[in-house]
């Protein structure tokens, strides 16, 4: 057992700052031989972390402009409507459109009130909601008048992301290199703290960094989901990104 590779580099801003923030969480919720083990470098990987967070604060001043605001309350207006719709066609006189209306709302239920998440967590889970709702409820969205709903929150979303995605790319070519240099101090310090939890599995055996292990892992292969799906987008003919 050991942690996963990840292209932190690949990440936007927003993305590798929220993963760190939950490695130092990971950490400090974890038992005395990962603490012990990492207590070389996790001080000062804090601190970087800590810095990050502050450049990264000046950069949100640019990046979530009111055009940003207004895209994601349009996304969530439409997942409104769609919950209402589907709500009211469960109390249809008509069987049939109970029926359907109960399997989506099945798939609504599922993901929960996903507008309160954060940016990146909300675009993802329309995306999985839309894919969803298109593939096992294609007939459910006709009989219920729900296609083009759907079919707008899955334009909506994407050209939320579209426009985050090019502010990113904007900012990042800007003034912001005290963020790129820090994000590489912090990267250095993670891989040094993957490195040696990697060597204490060696070293004493799995038992005591196995919870850690799985837990960093799990927030990893979202990642790498996040980037595969990203880079998909991007070169829909080309396969699967390596990650």
């Amino acid at each position: 057992m050991k942690i996963l590779s990840l292209h932190l580099t690949r990440l936007h801003n927003e993305e590798h700052f929220q993963l760190m923030i939950e490695v130092k969480g990971l950490i400090i919720a974890s038992a005395q031989p990962v603490t012990d083990a990492l207590s070389p470098v996790y001080t000062l990987f804090s601190t970087q972390v800590d810095r990050e967070d502050q450049a990264l604060e000046q950069l949100r001043k640019s990046i979530y402009t009111e055009a940003i605001v207004q895209a994601d309350e349009q996304r969530d207006g439409i997942t409104r409507s769609i919950l209402h719709i589907a709500r009211a066609y469960e109390k249809s006189i008509t069987p049939s459109e109970v029926d359907a209306a109960r399997h989506v709302l099945t798939y609504l239920d599922h993901y929960g009130d996903f507008t309160r998440k954060s940016y990146n967590e909300e675009t993802a889970i329309i995306h999985n909601l839309v894919s969803d709702l298109t593939t096992y409820c294609a007939a459910d969205l006709v009989a219920i008048h729900l296609g083009k709903w759907v079919n707008d929150l899955h334009n909506v979303n994407t050209q939320f992301e579209n426009l985050m995605n090019t502010r990113y790319d904007e900012a990042a070519g800007r003034d912001h290199d005290d963020l790129q240099e820090l994000r590489k101090a912090v990267d250095e310090s993670y891989e040094q703290m993957v490195s040696l939890i990697n060597a204490a599995v060696i070293v004493h055996g799995e038992a005591d960094f196995a919870g850690f292990i799985y837990q960093l892992n799990e927030r990893i292969h979202y990642y790498k989901t996040t980037l595969a799906r990203r880079q998909s987008n991007k070169h829909p003919n080309d396969g699967e990104a390596e990650l």
